[in-house]
């Protein structure tokens, strides 16, 4: 996970738990709906956080799977490291003309939903965008579409 995030998210933690620590004493406890994960958390609360749009651009999006045909020999594991298969959220990009861990929208498609970069692309897709799926008929079904790529700030 991100440093920056996980800083927000221990920060936000301790507020929430500052913020309800009187509610432990009521007859009646305060019932919270809150994800059942720390992944789900997180997507959560990142999902809050304000962007800023540093730069755009059109560019040919596909979307893969963690299947061994269309990776290598861990199919789960991006160029970063990053455990795909374990973190189960479709947010997660492959892109070479961006630095890992780059934040992007891509709102013609997907609205506000905020992906990273985690993963890379054979070099002759050099200005694609590929986008990680859970499952391979939903990939396929996307086909190639172009779009704006939306690169964003922290802020």
């Amino acid at each position: 996970m991100n440093h920056n995030l996980t800083k927000k998210i221990c920060l936000l933690t301790a507020s929430l738990a500052w913020y309800l620590s009187p509610c432990v004493a009521l007859a009646n406890p305060v019932s919270l709906d809150l994800p059942e994960t720390p992944v789900a958390l997180a997507a959560e609360l990142e999902s809050k956080l304000q962007y800023q749009v540093i730069s755009s651009s059109i560019h040919p999006i596909t979307a893969y799977t963690s299947e061994a045909a269309q990776t290598d020999d861990a199919p789960c594991i991006t160029a970063s490291g990053f455990n795909v298969c374990a973190h189960n959220q479709e947010d997660v990009i492959a892109a070479n003309f961006l630095p890992l861990g780059t934040k992007v929208r891509i709102p013609e498609l997907f609205g506000d939903r905020v992906f990273t970069v985690e993963d890379r692309m054979n070099r002759r897709f050099a200005n694609y965008v590929d986008i990680w799926m859970k499952e391979k008929n939903q990939a396929i079904q996307f086909g190639v579409k172009s779009a704006t790529i939306e690169v964003l700030a922290d802020f």
